[in-house]
């Protein structure tokens, strides 16, 4: 069974360090050092868990991205309560991004994805005043969108260019596809971690919902 515990989540990263992983934000380039992991988190239902998640992500000394969604119904990103956290992420050295979906009403050939993910960029940024110039997608696997190829520059896609050569691991629908990233401690030099910190808990399972 796998371990959602805050407590195993820093205690993993802890282990990395120990091996001399370095952990990177998407926001700027990889380092050409051999051993490297980005900690990405998808932002889907609730925004309030991700103090906790970046709190244990500042003992352990370590930075990540995480990623808002501008469609989600369950919160409003630009509301003043969002934009002080998000603003706290950035001046703690954290990185955030866009966790895109397309309009509604649209069906994947009718709509110009790069120009919807451009002018969200620039909103969020406008909106918040910081930087918003990466973006991933939202649900891929369900509703089979590629974003892969589109805007390179800005793609932190888990397919895209910028992670050649990184294995991929996530906790999608709290289960890890591939065993917890706990379990590939030294498997891999290049690592993309995603996660949802709505997983992640202190002592409940129950506790987040």
């Amino acid at each position: 069974m796998s371990n959602f515990t805050l407590k195993h989540y820093t205690k993993t990263i802890e282990n990395y360090l120990r091996l001399d992983y370095k952990f990177s934000t998407a926001n700027n380039s990889f380092n050409s050092h051999k051993k490297q992991i980005y900690l990405a988190h998808d932002i889907d239902m609730d925004t309030s868990l991700v103090s906790k998640m970046s709190l244990a992500e500042d003992l352990a000394g370590v930075k990540s991205t995480y990623y808002f969604r501008v469609r989600s119904r369950n919160y409003n990103i630009l509301s003043q309560e969002n934009i002080f956290l998000m603003q706290s992420l950035v001046d703690r050295g954290h990185g955030v991004g866009l966790h895109y979906e397309p309009r509604p009403g649209f069906v994947s050939k009718e709509l110009d994805y790069e120009n919807d993910i451009c002018k969200l960029l620039e909103f969020l940024s406008y909106s918040t005043d910081l930087n918003f110039n990466i973006f991933n997608i939202h649900e891929p696997s369900r509703t089979g969108i590629d974003l892969s190829k589109i805007l390179v520059e800005k793609n932190r896609c888990y397919n895209s260019p910028f992670f050649e050569g990184f294995k991929y691991l996530s906790d999608s629908g709290a289960r890890w596809r591939e065993g917890c990233f706990s379990e590939h401690l030294g498997k891999w030099e290049k690592m993309l971690v995603l996660t949802h910190p709505f997983w992640w808990y202190d002592k409940s399972p129950g506790e987040n919902y």
